[in-house]
């Protein structure tokens, strides 16, 4: 193992703290200094739009090499290992099925003359809701909760992440589906972004089970909506790919979403318990105010139908304003298509988790032993009160990441941090229940510190750095970034490969910073 495992792996729970506060700490994987939370993965370097999360940064070890060290803070309320614990701090993911920016940024990065992306641009919290860090359960029906706690290069400071897993996809057992799909036929459509519509389109329908329903509607007024019901799984006959659409001239989006609703509610296409959803497919050129978002929210709250938000248009000029307010209002996911291909990874292999939720209004809290403390969280994704912040949805099959930095005190005693725990509490509604949902999970303190970093951490890491890199488009942080890929894995040599970090490695090497550097991923 690499030296950041060493003081995981080598001392005992007691004897790292020790050691973290008086000057020996070892470094974070994930070289994590600040504080935050992030989305269905971990934490980002900057406040991000939308209603995203505001974050603290988290420096990469190559940067923390010059920073003065830290000292823990002095006014901990008991330094003394005791059974007691800190007041609960609540946490949330504000937007946290929004995978925007992930996917604007590998489409920047792919073309033939890369383009940066601008680091005020970057919504951080994206980025980490669009990987994947699965946490192994073979649990179908209930929630995932693995908390960790892990060294910095900051003395005196530890990170705190908390994973949340939603129980696994079963497309087999989904309820059924109706899908109603608005396409965007104006002229701006034409070329690159229609064909990414159509794709869409297919990977929609190819997703559907046999008895569900597809409505197909454009922005073309003198286009009639298309109702189709599925006679088998992936029925080829509720989309024809050698039949696509092509763009039709002028159209309104804003009326076309009426129409799309009133397909959506007609009697032979709501499903009542099923899984409605509307999806909207446009290139980003129009304003928000050109679609009615009371009516988006009208129809969530009476009907639950959800709008998908989907962009299409090119990666360099393309604009989320419009599909952020549609999926806010309506409470769905918000994608980008940076490619054809990306149609059938979002909506077709993916589309349990961004059609169907595991868990609604998610709220974390979490206690922690009186040595410890928590660093500067943010308010917009922490606070003392469950009800001060906005909940969000977790996807089938998706988890979500919290990370924290905690600042803890000196030498604990041995035997008294042996019967310490640290307490998590997840609140959240189930779609097929009732009541609001609770469950509380007590951890051994000893046990979240002395585990070897999950893959889950070590990978959160990895994005953290890259995300990091790209708001500060220094070298050395893309290289730094690297390095935690290689790290990943070093301590992971056995694990399957990994396509998202192989990506995250090809956006680094494409990046102009480091084609300029001379400067690759090994």
């Amino acid at each position: 193992m690499r030296r950041y495992l060493e003081p995981v792996v080598a001392f005992s729970a007691a004897a790292y703290l020790t050691l973290g506060c008086s000057g020996s700490l070892g470094r974070d994987p994930g070289g994590s200094e600040g504080t935050g939370t992030g989305g269905t993965g971990g934490v980002s370097a900057t406040a991000s739009g939308a209603g995203g999360a505001a974050i603290a940064s988290e420096t990469s070890d190559t940067a923390a090499a010059a920073d003065p060290p830290k000292v823990p803070p002095s006014d901990f309320k008991q330094c003394m290992v005791t059974s007691d614990l800190l007041d609960p701090v609540f946490l949330t993911i504000p937007r946290a099925r929004s995978m925007v920016t992930a996917t604007q940024v590998r489409g920047e990065l792919a073309g033939l003359m890369p383009e940066i992306p601008l680091p005020g641009t970057l919504r951080g919290p994206e980025l980490l809701n669009y990987y994947h860090f699965d946490y192994p359960t073979t649990q179908v029906t209930e929630v995932i909760v693995v908390p960790e706690l892990h060294g910095t290069s900051v003395l005196g400071q530890m990170v705190l992440q908390i994973g949340i897993q939603a129980p696994p996809v079963d497309s087999a057992h989904r309820r059924p589906t109706a899908v109603t799909v608005l396409v965007d036929t104006t002229k701006s459509m034409e070329g690159e972004s229609m064909a990414r519509a159509n794709a869409a389109v297919l990977a929609l329908a190819e997703s559907l089970n046999k008895g569900d329903v597809l409505n197909l509607v454009t922005t073309n007024p003198d286009v009639a909506p298309v109702h189709r019901v599925a006679a088998i799984a992936g029925d080829p006959a509720l989309f024809a790919a050698d039949k696509p659409l092509t763009v039709s001239g002028a159209g309104d989006l804003g009326q076309a979403l009426v129409q799309a609703y009133d397909a959506a509610n007609d009697v032979d296409s709501y499903l009542a318990g099923g899984l409605n959803r509307l999806v909207v497919i446009t290139d980003g050129g129009g304003l928000p105010e050109s679609i009615d978002a009371r009516l988006i929210d009208d129809n969530w709250t009476k009907q639950h139908i959800d709008l998908v938000g989907v962009g299409v248009g090119l990666a360099p000029s393309y604009r989320p304003a419009l599909l952020d307010a549609a999926t806010r209002a309506g409470h769905g996911a918000n994608l980008y298509l940076d490619s054809v291909a990306e149609a059938d990874a979002a909506l077709h292999l993916r589309f349990d988790e961004v059609m169907d939720e595991a868990l609604n209004d998610v709220s974390i809290g979490f206690q922690l032993p009186s040595i410890f403390e928590v660093v500067n969280p943010a308010a917009t994704t922490a606070a003392v009160s469950e009800g001060q912040l906005t909940t969000s949805d977790l996807g089938r099959g998706r988890s979500m990441v919290f990370r924290h930095a905690v600042g803890v005190c000196p030498n604990p005693d041995s035997a008294a941090l042996a019967k310490t725990t640290m307490n998590v509490t997840v609140s959240w509604n189930d779609p097929t229940l009732p009541d609001r949902q609770t469950r509380q999970f007590p951890f051994p303190l000893v046990k979240v510190i002395s585990q070897t970093p999950s893959y889950a951490f070590l990978k959160t890491s990895v994005v953290v750095a890259f995300t990091n890199a790209l708001q500060s488009l220094e070298a050395a942080r893309f290289e730094a970034a690297c390095q935690k890929i290689a790290d990943v894995h070093t301590a992971y040599a056995t694990h399957a490969a990994d396509p998202e970090l192989d990506s995250i490695a090809a956006q680094i090497n494409a990046h102009p910073i480091m084609v300029k550097a001379g400067k690759t991923c090994p």
